[in-house]
């Protein structure tokens, strides 16, 4: 069981850094879409209250 083959680790572990990268940019991307909704929102409220008054 000692003689683990290193590339498949260092293949694996690969894999893992690419997997959580791309999970990090996912979120990243879906939090600047949410944060733009957000602000476009946020837009319409202040409009919507400057023509009530």
């Amino acid at each position: 069981m000692n003689q683990f083959n290193p590339n498949l680790a260092l293949w694996i572990w690969q894999l893992i850094n690419l997997v959580l990268l791309g999970l990090g940019i996912f979120v990243l991307i879906k939090f600047l879409i949410v944060l733009f909704k957000a602000d476009k929102a946020i837009d319409e409220v202040r409009e919507y209250i400057k023509r009530r008054n």
